[in-house]
């Protein structure tokens, strides 16, 4: 069910954004992806086209990156823009949409309050990141290939520090669903599934059968095995029902469109499925047979999954979130 929402008016001044500065991707013959990359950071956002206009999915981290971003588009089609998509309201997904003057922004429920207090966690995280990359720019070998990254990624920062330092506030969306919504229009239709609390509270993919295409951010990290909080989410069976949704709902997708990677395929979701899946049951193994944790830690290697390149770090850690919320539903389980 859809229901209104109140939006906030916006006035920021930015320095400029090239079209330049973004790069594009067609995916068969209906669909643009748009991609922002500046130093250790790239945000995809996608223009799908049908008999009766487009739609955006995602407008990057300021109206200063959705103006250009709307250029590239109008390359590819100039039939109207006739809704646009939030997958979540993390700022840079969603800072730019004051840029879709009077277009519906179609998102999450939840969104509203993430939006919310959505310049607040930014600006923390901002803050701080920029300090850190100032340190290391001084450490860099100068002329370096790494040391343009890390300039380039500083620019970045420094673009959202001055937003948040002007009178900027976000437009939510003013279209919302719960569980699960259908758009369509013209030709094409546009299934939205939460899957949150994976990432974000307000998390959304999009499928769109007729181009083949899922976009699932946030969800996954092609190289990184996911990091499992038993606490702030997601533990184990969260992420494991937000995968086997889109699995069993969204298989035939030929282009999976991640947040901030390149494209790939359904290949790289079921491999992260397969890892909770295994990761679930080796550890209700090793329960079963009256190990303790440590031994868990140190016997439960699950080696196909060892060239993700965070494999070493993580994994002992998501043996540890799985142990606990084991833990915790035998405890429910038992008091009932």
């Amino acid at each position: 069910m859809f229901i209104l929402a109140s939006v906030f008016l916006l006035s920021s001044l930015l320095t400029p954004i090239s079209p330049d500065d973004l790069t594009t991707e067609k995916l068969g013959d209906d669909v643009l992806l748009v991609y922002a990359h500046k130093g250790f950071w790239r945000v995809n956002s996608l223009a799908v086209r049908t008999t009766d206009g487009l739609v955006v999915i995602d407008t990057f981290p300021s109206p200063a990156f959705a103006e250009p971003a709307l250029e590239k588009i109008k390359g590819f089609s100039d039939l109207p823009i006739r809704y646009v998509i939030n997958t979540h309201c993390h700022a840079d997904h969603c800072f730019g949409n004051p840029a879709f003057t009077g277009i519906p922004i179609i998102g999450h429920t939840r969104c509203l309050e993430e939006i919310e207090a959505e310049p607040a966690r930014i600006r923390k995280s901002v803050y701080g990141a920029l300090v850190r990359f100032e340190n290391m720019l001084e450490k860099v070998e100068s002329g370096s290939e790494h040391e343009d990254r890390i300039e380039g990624m500083l620019d970045f920062l420094k673009h959202l520090k001055n937003q948040l330092d002007g009178n900027f506030k976000p437009i939510p969306p003013n279209i919302v669903f719960d569980k699960s919504a259908t758009l369509i229009v013209g030709d094409k239709t546009f299934e939205m599934y939460y899957i949150g609390p994976v990432h974000s509270r307000a998390l959304i993919a999009v499928h769109i059968p007729q181009a083949g295409v899922l976009v699932a951010p946030g969800l996954f990290h092609i190289n990184n095995l996911p990091v499992l909080n038993c606490d702030e989410g997601p533990n184990a069976n969260e992420l494991y029902e937000s995968l086997n949704l889109l699995i069993k709902n969204c298989g035939d997708s030929r282009f999976v469109i991640p947040g901030h990677e390149k494209v790939c395929g359904m290949d790289k979701i079921r491999k992260q499925f397969k890892y909770v899946h295994d990761l679930s049951l080796v550890v209700k193994v090793c329960r079963v047979k009256g190990k303790t944790l440590d031994e868990a830690v140190d016997e439960l290697k699950l080696g196909e999954f060892e060239s993700f390149s965070n494999y070493g770090d993580v994994h002992p850690s998501n043996i540890k979130e799985e142990w606990k919320r084991q833990e915790r539903e035998e405890t429910k389980e038992n008091e009932s």
